[in-house]
């Protein structure tokens, strides 16, 4: 028999022992810092290295099943029964799949739901917004009309035809057409809203043009490019066609690339965004497309 207090002493270095185990790098890391934490953290690592180890030289459908083996060897030794049965393994993978399956399918439906909600919740609000901004752009490309259509008067298959003339209009789409009154009802030109695909999404905006085939200008209503590049199309591209006494809306215009477009009132280059040659393409061809549409079907009035 030894003294209570030598007893309590060897328990404890006993204990340390059976914590810290024979592992080299945990013996070394406790005799260092004396850390259990330190210890703690070793021994993870090195279960993490068994693991990648025992499981790189097996099928790979056979792998979950090893690694969940062995996570669950210190709850199968603490069993009356010290038989491990990899039947009972299987059985509580399929209850684990079927709890995941469950569990995310539930998540879903309340994602589902709360989406749904909030899409109620924000749908006036962005179509309010989004009516703005086609007004807003409206205005800016008609300014002396004092009202304008609330009908589309587009012609689905004449657009269809107009675009189908060159594969430059392949990603355009003529969206709407309505009617500019002057003060007394009188029509004096249209509004053509386009949406052009671009470099990134699609480009939408509105082109004012008079009965007379004068271009009055273009105003982006959404436009989600690349800042710094295509983004610029509103401060380089919109001032080329937007200039006081409007532009020639009977011709053709083309993308340069040389400093030489737009050096007149009658040029038909347009000058390209530095960097942005697909975003300044998808503006002046959706262009073209509406001034076809106007040239072929509108001209003359309807």
């Amino acid at each position: 028999p030894v003294m209570d207090a030598v007893h309590d002493k060897m328990m404890d270095l006993f204990i340390q022992y059976l914590t810290v185990g024979g592992m080299p790098d945990a013996v070394c890391a406790f005799c260092e810092t004396g850390s259990l934490n330190d210890v703690s953290v070793i021994h993870k690592d090195i279960k993490a290295l068994y693991k990648l180890d025992f499981t790189q030289y097996e099928e790979k459908e056979k792998k979950l099943l090893i690694s969940k083996a062995y996570d669950l060897i210190p709850s199968e030794l603490l069993k009356q029964n010290k038989r491990f049965l990899i039947s009972d393994l299987k059985k509580n993978e399929t209850g684990d799949m079927i709890k995941n399956a469950l569990i995310l399918f539930v998540i879903t439906l309340i994602a589902g739901v709360l989406l749904g909600l909030v899409y109620q919740i924000t749908k006036e609000p962005i179509a309010y917004q989004n009516a703005l901004k086609v007004e807003k752009a409206n205005k800016a490309v008609f300014a002396s009309a004092s009202s304008f259509g609330q009908d589309n008067i587009v012609d689905s298959s004449k657009a269809s035809e107009v675009l189908g003339t060159s594969a430059d209009y392949s990603g355009v789409t003529i969206e709407s057409v309505i009617e500019a009154y002057d003060g007394s009802g009188n029509v004096i030109g249209y509004i053509v809203q386009i949406t052009s695909k671009g470099y990134n999404d699609d480009i939408e905006f509105s082109m004012g043009i008079t009965t007379d085939g004068v271009l009055n200008g273009i105003s982006l209503i959404s436009i989600s490019e690349t800042p710094g590049l295509g983004m610029n199309a509103e401060k380089v591209l919109v001032p080329q066609y937007s200039v006081d006494g409007g532009i020639d809306a009977t011709v053709t215009y083309s993308v340069v690339k040389d400093g030489t477009g737009k050096s007149s009132l009658n040029d038909t280059s347009i000058e390209a965004i530095s960097g942005a040659t697909i975003t300044s393409k998808a503006v002046t061809n959706g262009v073209n497309a509406g001034l076809l549409y106007y040239t072929n079907v509108l001209e003359g009035g309807q």
